[in-house]
Formats: structure tokens, sequence, C-alpha cells
């Protein structure tokens, strides 16, 4: 297994200093390489996605700056009993558009994103069904104790059951099969931004909620009254646009372009740790391998299998070329800051006999082959990774193509998970005298997404 790349890079550019010092406010000009794929809080669960739409969609909890979990919309929670969670709602709430946000509406989401059509439903279930006490309580009742409730809380974002009914959006679009919704386009919620115009592959502009609770409770951080999302697919595009000027942030720089940026006069390089994990996940469920030459049968299924590409997987190479040492190989799905255990951490080494003897033991010496898949919408890196990692196996494990899914559609999954290397997915911005200008977002809701290397089933995998 692998650690995600735990390093984070910011470069962020000047323009806004002139707007900082003369009017303490401004436009936030931010490009990526993928875009806002719905507004839609409960249609996609693309890690991008999920964070645009988490400034205009607020969670009953979030996460501040340390990633611990703190009151949102809730101000308090207890458990109640073994299967039962009561939360307590925050006074004086309000919509976009001025009206009260009441109980009514966090029983009205967590069902609509119980619905067939949410790829969060998963998390939806996990947190159990939620029930009306009065207008500012609501009690989780859970089939059996989940000690993580509150993990799949944060996920689930409010919306307004008035707008959403009144909008006939009462169930989210069925975004894979392209269900045209009202609430693909427009938005209304309780976070710090509203939004304003929604441009599909073009532009997504936010503007300042002027009913936001947080201001009112000084709990905004941050001189942006705008922020402007541009979707710039190519990483030379979108790294000559920072240089420029043209945008002011840049969310995914390609590693081997970070040595040139921290030269660039004006551009500043801020690293950090993320939780983000990039993993093969392995069809452990299936009798009979898709997209494989192996017929009749499963070879993920013999643990034999597993271990023998996890052996025949240099991870160290990966991390010093690929992802040019901004990485961190890990054996957990959760490493250590993540309140993982270092021990289960640590990874076999690469060695590519032992691989081969695994896999004879397990009746396939001369290999076999099978496709990988990664999202269109996925970092360059990512991509990197799913084309380097089944080489870097080849003569062992097997001799896998890597193809790419359409990023308006839920990538393929195969169940079950063998990680393989850490991916770093970060940050440039151009220098600004302003040191709290990139602070456009609440805390907690600029952590990074996981994205899984995949291949299989077309099912919904929930991101992160």
């Amino acid at each position: 297994m692998y650690r995600p790349s735990l390093i984070a890079l910011l470069v962020v550019a000047a323009t806004l200093s002139a707007l900082a010092d003369e009017t303490a406010a401004g436009t936030l000009r931010w490009a990526g390489r993928g875009d806002l794929q719905t507004a839609d809080p409960h249609a996609q669960s693309n890690g991008l996605t999920r964070n645009l739409n988490a400034l205009v969609y607020e969670s009953l909890v979030t996460r501040d700056r340390q990633l611990a979990l703190v009151p949102a919309l809730a101000t308090s929670w207890q458990r109640v009993d073994a299967t039962t969670w009561r939360f307590r709602l925050r006074p004086g709430v309000r919509w976009s558009d001025g009206s009260p946000f009441t109980a009514d509406d966090v029983v009205f989401s967590y069902e609509r994103a119980r619905s067939a059509t949410s790829p969060l439903r998963a998390h939806a279930d996990a947190a159990g069904t939620a029930r009306r006490i009065d207008d500012r309580t609501v009690e989780f009742v859970t089939p059996g104790p989940n000690p993580v409730l509150l993990e799949h809380v944060a996920t689930i974002g409010i919306m307004s059951r008035a707008w959403c009914e009144r909008n006939r959006a009462a169930t989210p679009p069925d975004d894979a099969v392209g269900v045209d919704s009202i609430t693909a386009r427009q938005a209304m919620g309780t976070g710090p931004f509203v939004l304003q115009t929604r441009q599909p592959d073009a532009k997504t502009v936010l503007a300042r909620n002027p009913h936001w609770w947080g201001a009112r409770d000084r709990r905004f951080e941050g001189n942006v009254d705008e922020v402007v999302y541009t979707p710039i697919p190519s990483d030379a595009a979108r790294v000559a646009a920072l240089i420029a000027g043209d945008v002011d942030l840049v969310a995914d720089p390609p590693p081997h372009d970070v040595p040139r940026l921290r030269q660039t006069p004006g551009i500043e390089v801020v690293a950090g740790t993320e939780h983000r994990i990039v993993f093969l996940g392995l069809d452990q469920g299936r009798d009979e391998l898709a997209y494989a030459n192996v017929k009749g049968r499963n070879p993920f299924k013999d643990p034999r299998v597993r271990q023998a590409l996890h052996r025949a997987i240099d991870i160290d190479a990966i991390q010093r070329t690929t992802m040019r040492g901004l990485s961190q190989p890990t054996g957990a799905l959760l490493p250590s800051p993540a309140q993982s255990t270092p021990e289960l951490e640590r990874r076999p080494p690469f060695d590519r006999e032992a691989a081969q003897r695994l896999l004879a033991a397990a009746g396939y010496a001369g290999g076999f082959e099978v496709t990988s898949t990664a999202r269109t919408t996925a970092t360059s890196t990512t991509r990197r990774f799913a084309r380097r990692s089944p080489r870097c196996g080849a003569g062992s494990a097997s001799t896998p193509a890597s193809t790419r899914c359409p990023g308006r559609t839920t990538s393929r999954s195969w169940s079950g998970a063998t990680p393989a290397p850490t991916c770093w997915a970060g940050t440039a911005r151009r220098r600004t005298r302003s040191s709290r200008c990139n602070r456009c977002w609440p805390p907690g809701t600029d952590g990074a997404t996981a994205t899984t290397i995949t291949a299989g089933p077309r099912t919904r995998s929930s991101t992160r």
C-alpha cells in the first residue's frame, strides 16, 4: 500500500496586492485542471466539485485548519444512546435569499442525499435516519453503533427544502446519464459565498454571501469578496497563466514545474502536508475479473497476487521521478497524521523476484493482463502514475494498459483496494502583500482530495 503525497504546494500571484492595500478586499482568480462538475452538492463526489460547493453549502460539522471536526450549522451534538445522536442547530442562520434555516432543511437534505442518484448515499445512510425534534434540534438514528458518525455528517451539504421543492429538485439529478436540473447550474446555500454564474468548462464566479452567519460571528478569514475559478486543462497553459499574472492561484502545479516556480520573481510556493491518497483499487469481488485476459476467475481474489503486485511496484522510484520527491510512500490508507498507526505504514520492499515467486505459486507464472483506468479530470501526476505503476510491475505481476474515464462520469471502480504510490497535489500563487488573500474559503474546506486510479465495473466511488 502507499501513502499519498502529503506535500502540498501553493503558488499565488501579485495582482491582488493593490486591491488588498486600497480596499482590503478583491477578486481571487483561481485556476485548476478540472472544472466544477455540478452545483448540486448531492450529485457528485468529485473532490474539486465538493470543495467549491462547500463554499456555498455547509454541513452540520466541518473541519478546522488542523482538520479537526468543529461546529458549523450545528453548534453542539451528543450521543443520546448507542444508536442515537442529537444535534443542536445554530440560531439565526439564513439562506442566501434571506429565508430562515430550520431542522426541516436538515431532514430533507439527508433524505435527498440518500437518493439512488446520489454518490453520497453511503455517507447519508451511515449517518442514519434524520428526524426533527424542534426547529433547532435534529436526531439521527442509526441501525447500529457508529463511532465515526461525525465523519459522515461532515460530508453532507445542507440544502433548502423550500428552494428545492419550488424548483422541482427534491432528488439529485443523475449526473452519470446527464439528467438536467436547476441545481446543476444554480445554488442557494448558507455558506460564505453565493454562486453568481456557472459556465461549464469556462468559468465559475462566487461572491460573498451578505447573509452568512459567520460574518456576524467574525468567522471569515481573508479579504476576498469574489472568487473566479477558471478551468485550464493544460499544465503548461495553467502555469503560464500564473506567471503572466492572468490568474492569482494555481491549485495543482505539476511537480516538475515547482523548481522553476520557486525561482520565478513574484511567485510564492508554499509547502504543507495534505491528506490525499492515490492508490490502485483492485477488483476482489467479482468471480471473473473484468477488463483482463483471464477468463472464468479473478486473480485478485488470491492474496498472493495482490502481494505480488505490491512488491512489483517500485514506489521509491515513482517518488523520485514521477513525483519529484513531492510524495511519501505508505502502507496505509490513512497516514499517521490522519490517526493511523505508523506500524501500518510500513510496506514490503520492492522485490521483483519475490513477486514472480508469489505469482507462480498462485498459478500465474506468465503473468496476466488487466486494464487500469484514471479519470480525465485527475491531476497530471495521477495520470502519469496510472501509466507508470503498471510498467513497474510489468515483468512480474501484470502488463496492464492505462486508460482514462471521461471526467463527467463517475470513475470506474474496483471493489477493495491495494494502495500504490502517494501523489502530490498542491497550489501555486503569486506573491501578495496581503498574507490572507488566499483564504477565501472557511476553515476545513481547502483540504486536498483523494483520487483513485481504478478499473472495473462502473460504480459510484466516493472521493475526499
